[in-house]
């Protein structure tokens, strides 16, 4: 322990004393922690979703519309699956094939020109594939496509059971209205008869 102009300096980071360096680390610390559980949470939350549907023909389109706002015409149809969640990073050609079901051939085709775009990159050693930062943006589009229609349609059937439960009270309320209804007729009736009988 060394006295600096009176403040005890209990440790050094380089030539920068601690108490200088920690206000800055500590909220740095903070965001990593927030981040990383959302980036978590949006995970599960993609992977459920893929575990409920496939990419039909209007999720494709939508996210390459939203891949075009960005890069016009550089990406097709064919391209979409391969950034399907959980996207093409630290698998090789062979086991994305493997797992997008196509011809290892026309998957390394396809690699190829994501390379080339400068999406994708391949690991020299095993030729594991890894994103570009362009190509995490790809991801994340994609990623954020499929949440989005997920909760519309989780949001469409939420409004059609709501709609389904009004109709049931409503039914409930027009039977225990017509009983109410024959109820009174009956009392009615009774009434009249003992009027009559009197």
């Amino acid at each position: 322990m060394r006295h600096n102009r009176g403040v005890v300096v209990l440790a050094h980071i380089g030539n920068i004393p601690v108490e200088e360096w920690l206000p800055f680390v500590a909220p740095v610390v903070v965001l990593y922690l927030v981040g990383r559980r959302m980036t978590r949470a949006r995970q599960r939350d993609v992977a459920r979703v893929m575990a409920e549907e496939s990419l039909d023909e209007p999720t494709i389109e939508e996210i390459l519309e939203r891949w075009r706002r960005r890069r016009p015409n550089e990406l097709s149809t064919d391209h979409v699956p391969v950034f399907c969640p959980p996207g093409p990073e630290g698998s090789t050609a062979r086991e994305l094939a493997a797992r997008l079901g196509t011809d290892p051939q026309r998957t390394a085709l396809l690699l190829d020109e994501l390379e080339e775009l400068g999406y994708v990159e391949r690991d020299g050693g095993d030729g594991s594939l890894w994103l570009t930062i362009e190509g995490y943006d790809l991801l994340n589009d994609a990623e954020s496509v499929l949440l989005e229609r997920a909760r519309v349609r989780e949001e469409a059937q939420a409004r059609k059971e709501r709609q389904a439960e009004e109709r049931q009270a409503e039914e409930r309320q027009a039977e225990e209205r017509q009983a109410q209804e024959r109820q009174a007729e009956e009392v009615r009736a009774r009434e009249q008869e003992r009027a009559h009988a009197a």
